[in-house]
C-alpha cells in the first residue's frame, strides 16, 4: 500500500539576528530561500523537535524553523538532506519518513514512509530516489515523479551514506566504525552490481565529476581511495599513519576536505600521498565539537553540539583558519547545505 501524504500548507517564519565577527548588515531574506545556507538540526531524540535554520551568505541574517507549517513539525531526528532540481528531500530518522519540499519556498510536496525504517541518507539517479535504512539494512527506491515506492534492495549490513555518479548508486556499507565495503547498484535493474572492499572502517564517501572518493580509518591510520565510476576500479589508494582517524569527507569546488580528530585537512583529487599538515585545528574538546562540518564556497562551517540539549555553537572559518562568523544553531546541528 502506498503511504504518500501530499501536502499544501503555508510558511511560518521566525526571524532572529546572528552574531558575526563583521559588523551587522541587514539583508532581508525573502520567501525565496535560494542563495542561502541551510542548517539541519537533529533536535533531541524522542522529542520531535528537529528543525531547519538558514543563514545568508554574508552570515549577517539568520532565520529559524523554516520548515514549521501551522501545527506541523518536522519530526524526530533530522538526519540529512538531499536535493533534486527544485526539491529538497529531508530524511527524518526516528520518525521513519522523508519529507519532500520545494527547496526555495519549503512548501510541502509529499511525505515518503513506505518501507522506510530508520532512514539515513538519500541520493538520486534515473528518475528515482534511493534511501538508506539503518534498521532494515536496505536501500529503498522511490519514483521522483509520483513518489511511489518501487523496490527494497537488501544490503544485509550497516548502511550510511549513499551517492550517485555515472547513473549508478554507491552505498556506504558501514556505520559507526563497523563495515568496510562500498556497494554499487545498477539503476537500470536496481540490483547490486558489485562491491568494493577497503581497509579498516569505511567512514565516508563522496561523488564528484566522474569519481567516487572514500576515506576509511582507525585510531592509528587513515586510508584514501579514488574510484573511477566508468569501470568501478580503484585507481588511486594511499595510507597515512601521521593522519589518524580521518572522517567526514566533503567536496567543495572540486577539492576534498576531511576531519582528523580536531584537524581540518585538504585532499586534492590528483594527490597520491597525504599532505599531513592540516589547514588548521579547531580548538575544543568533547564528542560534539565537530558534530556538524562542511565546506561551502571556500568557507568551513562547523557546529559544536555541546551537551546535545543546548543550541549548537556554529563557527565559520576561512581556509586558513581565520574565524569569519559565529552564531547559534539549533539542537545538534549536524549539517550545512548550499541552497
Amino acid at each position: 500500500m502506498k503511504k504518500i501524504i501530499l501536502l499544501a500548507l503555508s510558511v511560518t517564519l521566525f526571524i532572529s539576528c546572528s552574531k558575526s565577527d563583521d559588523s551587522f548588515v541587514e539583508e532581508p531574506i525573502k520567501d525565496n530561500y535560494s542563495n542561502t545556507i541551510l542548517m539541519l538540526n537533529e533536535g533531541n531524540f524522542g522529542l520531535s523537535n528537529a528543525n531547519i535554520d538558514l543563514v545568508s551568505p554574508s552570515l549577517s541574517e539568520f532565520k529559524q524553523n523554516i520548515y514549521t507549517k501551522d501545527e506541523t513539525v518536522l519530526g524526530d531526528v533530522a538526519q540529512s538532506m538531499g536535493f533534486l532540481n527544485d526539491q529538497a528531500y529531508i530524511v527524518v530518522n526516528n520518525s521513519n519518513k522523508v519529507e519532500v519540499v520545494n527547496r526555495y519556498s519549503f512548501e510541502p510536496i509529499a511525505t515518503l514512509t513506505e518501507n522506510i525504517n530508520q532512514p539515513r541518507y538519500v541520493a538520486f539517479a534515473a528518475g528515482k530516489a534511493y534511501v538508506t535504512n539503518a534498521a532494515s539494512q536496505s536501500v529503498t527506491v522511490y519514483n521522483t515523479t509520483n513518489f511511489e515506492f518501487i523496490k527494497e534492495i537488501k544490503i544485509n549490513g550497516p548502511v550510511e551514506r549513499v551517492v550517485a555518479e555515472s547513473n549508478k548508486i554507491y552505498v556506504q556499507k558501514s556505520a559507526y566504525g563497523m563495515g568496510n565495503e562500498i556497494v554499487i547498484i545498477n539503476t537500470g535493474t536496481d540490483e547490486i552490481a558489485s562491491t568494493i572492499k577497503v581497509a579498516d572502517a569505511l567512514q565516508d564517501i563522496v561523488a564528484n565529476t566522474g569519481f567516487v572518493y572514500a576515506i576509511s580509518s582507525i585510531d592509528t591510520r587513515t586510508n584514501f581511495y579514488k574510484i573511477n565510476t566508468e569501470n568501478d576500479q580503484v585507481m588511486i589508494t594511499f595510507t597515512s599513519t601521521k593522519v589518524k582517524n580521518g572522517q567526514k569527507l566533503r567536496v567543495d569546488r572540486n577539492e576534498l576536505y576531511y576531519v582528523a580528530n580536531n584537524d581540518i585537512h585538504h585532499w586534492k583529487p590528483l594527490d597520491t600521498t597525504v599532505n599531513y599538515t592540516p589547514l588548521f585545528t579547531v580548538k575544543g574538546t568533547g564528542y560534539g565539537l565537530l558534530y556538524g562540518f562542511d565546506v561551502i564556497d571556500g568557507r568551513v562551517f562547523t557546529a559544536d553540539a555541546l551537551d546535545f540539549k543546548s543550541k549548537s555553537a556554529v563557527v565559520v572559518y576561512d581556509l586558513k583558519g581565520k574565524k569569519v562568523g559565529n552564531f547559534q544553531g539549533g539542537i545538534a546541528t549536524n549539517g550545512f547545505y548550499k541552497n
